[in-house]
């Protein structure tokens, strides 16, 4: 794991759906630089952040496996 130690430009929240991924990147000011629904394509997700990579911390809101919520069996 890496540990970052000084403060980042953007932050970037993603909250995970099965077919969407809801991006939010703020400035270190507070200011809403992006707040998107976007397809769950990764290119989609890279389009978005682009501008922002050098940067910038995320955060993912929740990680839960499709599998698991499926149930036993299901898979």
């Amino acid at each position: 794991m890496r540990f970052y130690t000084k403060p980042h430009q953007f932050s970037c929240g993603i909250d995970l759906h099965a077919r969407t991924r809801y991006l939010c990147i703020l400035h270190q000011d507070g200011e809403i630089m992006l707040h998107r629904n976007l397809q769950a394509r990764p290119e989609m997700l890279r389009k978005a952040m682009a501008p922002y990579r050098d940067d910038i911390v995320v955060a993912v809101a929740c990680l839960f496996p499709l599998v698991l919520a499926r149930g036993p069996g299901r898979a």
